[in-house]
């Protein structure tokens, strides 16, 4: 079961889980019952007040997969609380990964909202390898359906900004190819797809043009912003990478020369690189 936009957004729906906890006799799904006190608790904004509204539905639900659900959106709240906080949330996590996999079967909602809060806990601690990994996670799991195009908006920009400043992340086109990452073809974060396509065909010069054509909205990003160097580093990367995969399989030996000339490197960099 989802909450569409306006129930989320509603302070009615605080009213309408306390009406469940305090009427013994309504007959709720565990999970349902658990996912309405995730969404109810998000309109809390004290830290306190979430935890203690968490904690009075724990002492009703003896469902272990509805129990991890409330536990990782105790660790959502942590994260959420500040930097200070993100120790705890971080245990928690690890916590409900463990009792996760103690199961034979488990929910997708349970795998997704773990991978969906961890991604997040990662972001916060600007760990965007592991941001991005636990997202693609996340939407293996998830019903698209069930987040708003806010939603979608703010996960693409996040995994866009995360493929591009990783160090370890290189498979542009898994991100092209995921079809939620279409919506950001229109709107001012075209940019960020339009560049990722640079970055997925190696095309150093057309890089260049990107990054005066798109200055304002990188410096808008601040992230993005700090890494120019890094960007220029690795769309070198897929530039030789692209040289490499384009040769014949039986003619793949290829000169330092070559390689300069692909990459914009001299030919003392490129021996680095390699």
């Amino acid at each position: 079961m989802t909450f569409n936009e306006n129930i989320r957004s509603s302070d009615d729906i605080l009213k309408i889980h306390k009406s469940i906890l305090n009427n013994a006799t309504i007959n709720i799904n565990p999970i349902i019952l658990a996912q309405l006190t995730i969404t109810a608790s998000k309109r809390l904004t004290n830290l306190e007040e979430q935890l203690e509204f968490i904690k009075k539905t724990m002492e009703i639900v003896h469902h272990e997969e509805a129990k991890i659900l409330i536990e990782l959106q105790k660790a959502y709240c942590h994260f959420e609380a500040g930097q200070n906080e993100l120790g705890i949330a971080g245990d928690i996590l690890k916590a409900q990964l463990y009792q996760i996999e103690k199961l034979t079967e488990c929910e997708p909602i349970v795998w997704s909202t773990y991978y969906k809060y961890t991604g997040m806990y990662h972001l916060k601690r600007k760990d965007y390898s592991t941001f991005y990994f636990n997202s693609l996670q996340f939407l293996s799991y998830v019903d698209q359906k069930s987040f708003s195009n806010k939603e979608r908006e703010e996960l693409c920009i996040n995994m866009g900004i995360a493929i591009f400043i990783s160090k370890k992340i290189f498979n542009y086109s898994e991100l092209l190819e995921l079809k939620i990452f279409q919506i950001l073809k229109e709107g001012p974060y075209s940019f960020m797809y339009k560049m990722m396509e640079t970055f997925n065909g190696g095309d150093v010069d057309q890089f260049r043009l990107d990054m005066v054509n798109y200055n304002d909205q990188i410096k808008n990003i601040s992230v993005l912003d700090e890494n120019r160097k890094t960007l220029e580093e690795k769309i070198k990367i897929m530039a030789f990478t692209e040289l490499i995969f384009g040769l014949q399989k039986n003619d793949r030996v290829v000169t330092f020369t070559e390689i300069s000339q692909r990459t914009s490197l001299s030919i003392e960099e490129v021996e680095f690189m390699v």
